[in-house]
């Protein structure tokens, strides 16, 4: 289950992201002398309403960032509870290294953690595997909190890829016996991850 922790954590990280992928470019709210600079070509992308409640935010709470002079987008605005960013070929390029940096972060600091046997991130970013033992739901701030920031940063990568359907499929396997003790594709489904799920899910007949 997607602790309050880890949402708290979710909001930050996007919040964070975007306030840290600032450039020279023009933004919102900037003067511009059109005989000086013309308006850039922008590429369009849609922050959908699922990856926002994916990160416990709504789409005034991720447009507001804007308002406060980072210039992440050229332009942004809010459509049927979308977030819908216009960004500049530099500001694209930015966003998209740093949730790439991010992305490498959360599964190296997966990785080291005592109760995590390794993690792997599909080559298309719809899917993330970790192979774990139990103490792993022990520390739900911890490597779970990490788990669902980086499903985040690779549902951002695709959507800043033009891909509006993302989806991450999270697949959970105790290290001990390879058995797969949790399977959600999530925003759609809900991951529950749990000593008790755990001990079930290896100890079931056939396992």
């Amino acid at each position: 289950m997607l602790t309050r922790r880890a949402l708290l954590a979710l909001s930050a990280c996007f919040l964070g992201g975007l306030s840290g992928c600032s450039d020279d470019s023009t933004g919102p709210g900037r003067e511009v002398d059109p005989a000086v600079k013309t308006e850039p070509t922008t590429i369009r992308v849609i922050i959908p309403r699922s990856f926002l409640d994916f990160c416990d935010l709504s789409a005034a709470d991720a447009l507001e960032d804007f308002s406060r002079g980072d210039d992440v987008a050229y332009d942004a605005f809010v459509e049927g509870g979308d977030l819908v960013l216009a960004l500049t070929d530099a500001q694209h390029a930015r966003q998209v290294r740093a949730w790439e940096d991010e992305l490498g972060e959360r599964v190296e600091a997966m990785a080291v953690n005592e109760g995590v046997a390794s993690v792997e991130v599909a080559d298309d970013l719809r899917g993330v595997t970790v192979r774990a033992r139990p103490s792993l739901v022990d520390e739900p701030g911890g490597p779970v909190g990490d788990l669902y920031v980086a499903v985040a940063a690779c549902g951002y990568l695709q959507l800043l890829d033009g891909r509006e359907d993302w989806g991450v499929t999270v697949s959970l396997i105790d290290d001990g016996t390879g058995v797969e003790v949790a399977r959600a594709t999530l925003p759609d489904e809900e991951l529950a991850i749990g000593r008790e799920a755990w001990e079930d899910a290896v100890g079931a007949p056939g396992a």
